[in-house]
């Protein structure tokens, strides 16, 4: 995921569902990108 567009604190509220390579399920790219870090 593009993660340097992606500034804390926190994430927008946007569904757009994506997989992450431990094979779960997040809302969006955001909030990858806050489990990554």
């Amino acid at each position: 995921p593009n993660c340097n567009q992606y500034k804390l604190p926190g994430c927008p509220r946007d569904f757009s569902p994506v997989c992450g390579s431990d094979m779960s399920t997040y809302p969006n790219e955001c909030t990858l990108c806050m489990k990554i870090r």
